[in-house]
């Protein structure tokens, strides 16, 4: 009797391990969605945003990244190559990457969804038809709440006793948004009998140059919200430390840069926003034109040296 239930279980267990075999070879993996996140160029701001976007990675996507390096035409074939069908959605980080990007999905009629990251003005600079009902296969985290003037309000906390301030900035970056921002930093600050020289720019090498070659009388310089300036804050920091003025500077990674105070936000969390998004219209299959835009929250952090 002893052996016959000995049998019996011996007889159960290799039936067991080998219906466990079975399924384990047989069962499919779970298919991964494809993520593209393209971007302009891999500054700080769009850096910090990539890692707490992958860093949410479970098994449920994969990433690849293209940057252009603020390459206008490598910007437009990278946005044609997320675009052709490969990936599941795509992530464009920041207005110009997001606006070309918007251009070819609306070109080829198609339905990926495409979610922006860090753009000031998505309905205005036609990503979505409102940021409460976008209406089309895009959404995303919008900088539309950040006042225009908080630069002018940490020059202040930094430096309250000046009398002047130049201010480099690219008219293009954000998709317009940040000459808006440059003349109502003017604005504000000569209602306060602070003169103010605004310095149009193309390049961060074209922000430097024309940086030491206009700083004669200016006592402070002033970096905004701005992708292309911001890319040259460590020559900028050098052009104010060696004239011994002060430097404010929109990205609280411009501090390790050289500048004497900046502010901004957690990049990562924002990545991890999106992330959400992700998880929102792949994975619960909320679509993406009734997905509204999300504001940015806690970006008053502001860093003195």
């Amino acid at each position: 009797m002893k052996q016959r239930i000995k049998k019996f279980i011996l007889t159960l267990g290799i039936v067991s391990i080998t219906g466990l075999l079975i399924s384990l070879f047989t069962c499919k993996p779970i298919a991964r969605k494809s993520i593209a996140i393209i971007t302009q160029n891999t500054s700080p701001f769009c850096s910090e945003i990539i890692t707490g976007i992958t860093n949410c990675t479970t098994n449920t996507f994969s990433y690849s990244v293209f940057s252009a390096e603020n390459n206008p035409l490598l910007l437009t074939c990278y946005a044609e190559t997320v675009m052709n069908g490969s990936f599941d959605a795509v992530i464009a980080i920041a207005a110009q990457a997001a606006q070309v990007t918007r251009t070819v999905q609306q070109k080829r009629a198609l339905e990926i969804p495409l979610i922006f990251i860090g753009v000031r003005d998505p309905v205005n600079v036609g990503l979505v038809l409102s940021e409460e009902h976008p209406g089309v296969s895009c959404t995303g985290i919008t900088l539309n709440n950040l006042p225009l003037t908080k630069g002018a309000e940490v020059l202040l906390s930094a430096a309250p006793s000046i009398s002047s301030v130049l201010i480099p900035y690219c008219p293009s970056s954000n998709a317009g948004a940040t000459e808006k921002e440059a003349y109502a930093v003017k604005q504000f600050l000569n209602k306060k009998d602070i003169s103010v020289t605004l310095l149009p720019v193309t390049t961060p090498h074209e922000a430097i140059e024309k940086t030491h070659f206009s700083l004669l009388s200016h006592e402070s310089i002033l970096i905004l919200t701005d992708g292309v300036v911001t890319d040259a804050v460590e020559g900028i920091a050098k052009i104010a430390s060696s004239n011994a003025i002060p430097l404010v500077a929109f990205n609280l990674a411009s501090i390790n840069a050289g500048a004497t105070a900046a502010w901004g936000g957690n990049y990562e969390s924002i990545g991890q926003q999106a992330h959400i998004l992700l998880k929102k219209v792949l994975i619960e299959n909320q679509k993406t034109s009734e997905t509204p835009v999300l504001r940015i929250s806690g970006w008053d952090t502001i860093v003195i040296r």
